[in-house]
């Protein structure tokens, strides 16, 4: 881009000394989540990474670009990058990948001071100390599945960066560090998509309007968004979605149930008591009256602020703050379908992104209130006293999150007494009883779970049941299970082990052949299948589910010597004899 100067203004940045901010700020972040460090894998901890197919395979980080597998359920490419690095470091110990996390939200901590710094927007560091131990970033911080929203704010905050000084004096330099960063914000995780529009309103309240050079600027960001963008909306609904029943409300519905999530995440990052892994829902269909007229409320609220008369550039400022927090949070508001609706419309972590605009726009605006009354200038000793106790207040609550995410069944015990209406604690609290050998515990969560709708809950009870030995009873549940679609090849290949063990053996390798045939994708499912056909000396018909494991994991060394298996069944020792060569010298 072409450099055009700029004179020097109120928001032309300042000069960073080396002092100890930056040090005093990480420790902070580091701190409150020390009780956190030594916790568990928690959800999806495991299939996100651990067990992860795309993590496991050796050109799995180049995969995760260019053709990630259907095991993988959505399109955030650097972080299994990111992931497939740190499993060859740390394997199953949950403490390194903790301890990443804990650094990268210290990292973003340090880069929000930067950014707020070079905004010029009083209290800088207060903003950022209170990113660094406020409770709602829990979620993100102690959920290793979580670690995208951490990288993304991580690029997310120098980009601004970079372009308020590219606005500023037009270096092809800043330009460019802007935008790969912005890409790589994107990579990590895309719901940053709204990124060129909050520098376009960056724009409007440093009093740009965009005229053709700052357009240029802006139109390989939104391409970028809209790229981004596209891709993950198009990898929610084939593959994390998948089998799940999601209903959308109506348009209306939805509108006015953004409006309703925008003022709940509001509350909690100004209120952040009773936080929950998983919120109770609300009605949106049909859509209140009063949703409407909320929704409606909320997007012309704004209006006024933006259009303040001079000498109200506080307002002005509030506006762009609460705009950046509107715009961030945009994605994550149920406009459109994502695989986590199936719990809750809202979660903590969907405003870790937005909530250091928030955090700096009260902190702004309050700095900005104490110098134009001066009864509030007058008191610092009580003012400084009255952060203070904020400050403390928020840490004590994110130690004590921190400390509930260290542990799975402490977490699902306290999401359940904050939404006992959820099927989904219920679930998790029956798999932790069931890894731990307690049937009779397991089955009495599954059954709570299955009344509550979840089918998911169905598998499992079949699976616990089947390790107990009572196939009889698991056979109505793995049916359900499978009939449900969901976790597809749990659920068949339980239901013909179920089978098998009942001397049912036809019946089984019918139940296989269905189940591989309706998901020829399902690696697990067109494995078992090959594997009995070889097994019951049906060479041929192993070899059809066999073959398309192969293409869909060329690298599988077990999948190789069933094909082998099968070949020499069939007279083809030759074929036979290379796939074994190719299984025994697997890189």
């Amino acid at each position: 881009m072409s450099r055009r100067p700029q004179k020097r203004s109120a928001g032309s940045g300042r000069s960073h000394k080396t002092d100890g901010s930056w040090v005093a700020l990480a420790f902070l972040a580091i701190a409150v989540y020390l009780p956190s460090l030594g916790g568990e894998f928690l959800w999806d901890d495991n299939s996100s990474v651990t067990e992860s197919e795309i993590i496991r395979d050796a050109g799995g980080w180049w995969k995760a670009w260019i053709a990630p597998p259907r095991s993988h359920p959505d399109y955030f490419p650097l972080t299994t990058t990111s992931f497939w690095v740190q499993w060859r470091l740390f394997g199953d110990h949950p403490m390194g990948y903790r301890l990443v996390s804990v650094l990268l939200h210290a990292s973003s901590v340090v880069l929000l001071w930067r950014l707020l710094r070079e905004l010029a927007l009083p209290g800088a560091w207060l903003a950022a100390a209170w990113m660094a131990i406020h409770p709602v970033n829990v979620e993100s911080v102690a959920w290793i599945a979580e670690q995208k929203n951490l990288l993304c704010l991580v690029f997310a905050l120098p980009a601004f960066q970079s372009f308020v000084r590219w606005h500023r004096t037009g270096a092809p330099g800043d330009y460019r560090l802007a935008l790969a960063c912005h890409a790589a914000a994107l990579a990590s995780k895309a719901s940053v998509v709204a990124l060129p529009l909050v520098f376009t309103a960056y724009l409007f309240w440093r009093g740009t309007r965009p005229g053709k050079r700052e357009v240029l600027a802006l139109a390989p960001f939104l391409a970028c968004s809209l790229a981004f963008g596209l891709l993950v909306i198009h990898f929610q609904h084939q593959r994390a979605v998948g089998a799940w029943e999601i209903a959308m409300p109506s348009w209306p519905g939805r509108i006015g149930g953004a409006a309703m999530a925008f003022w709940f995440y509001l509350g909690k990052a100004l209120w952040p008591f009773s936080l929950a892994t998983i919120y109770p829902r609300w009605p949106l269909d049909p859509p209140q009256a009063g949703q409407i007229l909320l929704a409606l409320a909320t997007a012309g609220g704004l209006a006024p602020l933006w259009i303040a008369p001079g000498g109200r550039n506080w307002l002005r400022g509030l506006a762009f703050g609460l705009t950046t927090y509107a715009l961030l949070l945009a994605p994550a508001l149920g406009l459109i379908k994502m695989s986590f609706m199936r719990h809750s419309l809202v979660a903590d972590h969907f405003q870790h992104l937005a909530l250091p605009a928030l955090l700096a726009t009260a902190v702004a605006t309050g700095a900005g209130a104490a110098t134009r009354w001066p009864r509030l200038r007058a008191r610092p000793q009580a003012a400084n006293a009255g952060l203070a106790i904020v400050g403390v207040i928020l840490a004590t609550l994110s130690w004590q999150r921190a400390a509930l995410h260290g542990s799975h069944e402490a977490l699902w015990q306290d999401a359940l007494a904050k939404n006992p209406g959820s099927a989904q604690p219920y679930q998790m609290l029956g798999t932790i009883a069931a890894l731990r050998g307690d049937t009779a515990a397991a089955e009495t969560q599954f059954r709570r779970a299955i009344a509550l709708g979840s089918p998911e809950a169905s598998t499992n009870l079949g699976i616990t049941l089947c390790n107990a030995g009572r196939f009889e009873d698991a056979l109505p549940l793995l049916r359900r299970g499978a009939e449900s679609g969901i976790s597809p090849g749990q659920s068949y290949t339980q239901w013909a082990r179920a089978l098998t063990e009942l001397d049912r053996t036809g019946e089984a390798l019918g139940v296989l052949e269905a189940g591989a045939n309706r998901y020829p994708e399902n690696i697990l499912l067109n494995s078992a299948a090959g594997a009995s056909f070889v097994m019951a000396l049906q060479p041929a018909k192993a070899l059809e589910f066999l073959e398309r494991c192969e293409r869909l994991a060329s690298n599988d060394p077990q999948t190789k010597l069933y094909l082998a298996q099968a070949l020499e069944a069939l007279g083809r020792d030759r074929e036979a004899a290379e796939k074994r060569a190719a299984a025994s010298h697997r890189p």
